[in-house]
């Protein structure tokens, strides 16, 4: 079924068709997604029942019956890879939803916080609701200078005045976008496997616990995505006080 912004009643429809987990998938190209959408009901087709396709505010949606979860991982980099065939990338936002009003949930966090997961994982894209949820309490402590300070704070015994900190950018690309592997790292560091675990090494001496060790190194993920965010935005004025000598900003 193919629909252009056609409201609730056919959606609605659809969800009550059916037992199957929904899940939704939101792709945000580089341009309107109307174009295609046709092709990719005929791409999709095979690997589902009767897969709902919609386009709303130039994105596309996806909605089908994913039975089993590693279905939806293949679900998506299907997507994606069609998306890629025919020049138009984008990313992809994806989750179970149980109905209209969770499908429009959403779709509003997609619109919100979808730009922010972005600066934070610039080389993910497939996105979750997990993703989206970080990005907006990574959003609203931005807006805390306070809290903001607190979180950077951990940073500090790491940072090198004068220069570039290398084990805060190893530790960025190690957990932010290699998943923690080290071999991924080093990939994107150019450097050897061997000088990622080096560095990874010496920064759990200095903050004091083992990179991968928990609950430390949520805390550090997360002040790790904040001093990303702080590096690629624009930081408003009222913001400039959050980065305090003390803290050794460069």
């Amino acid at each position: 079924m193919i629909l252009q912004h056609s409201g609730n009643e056919a959606m609605q429809n659809w969800f009550e068709r059916g037992k199957d987990p929904r899940c939704a998938w939101i792709l945000e190209a580089p341009i309107p997604c109307e174009q295609w959408a046709a092709s990719l009901v005929e791409t999709l087709s095979p690997f589902g029942k009767h897969p709902f396709v919609d386009t709303w505010e130039g994105d596309l949606i996806l909605l089908a019956g994913v039975p089993f979860l590693e279905d939806v991982e293949i679900w998506s980099r299907l997507l994606l890879a069609r998306a890629d065939s025919l020049g138009y990338g984008g990313v992809v936002v994806v989750s179970e939803v149980n109905g209209i009003e969770d499908f429009e949930k959403l779709f509003g966090m997609q619109k919100k916080w979808l730009n922010t997961a972005k600066q934070i994982q610039p080389e993910r894209r497939i996105f979750t609701k997990r993703e989206l949820d970080f990005a907006r309490e990574c959003d609203s402590m931005l807006k805390d200078g306070a809290q903001l300070c607190s979180t950077l704070g951990l940073l500090a015994p790491l940072r090198a005045k004068g220069r570039s900190c290398e084990l805060i950018q190893t530790l960025t690309v190690h957990l932010l976008d290699g998943e923690a592997r080290a071999a991924d790292t080093a990939i994107r560091m150019y450097v050897h496997k061997n000088t990622v675990k080096y560095r990874l090494r010496r920064a759990g001496e200095k903050l004091g616990f083992e990179v991968g060790q928990m609950p430390g190194t949520l805390l550090l993920y997360r002040a790790l995505a904040l001093n990303r965010l702080m590096e690629s935005s624009e930081v408003p004025a009222s913001l400039a006080a959050a980065r305090p000598a003390q803290l050794g900003w460069q």
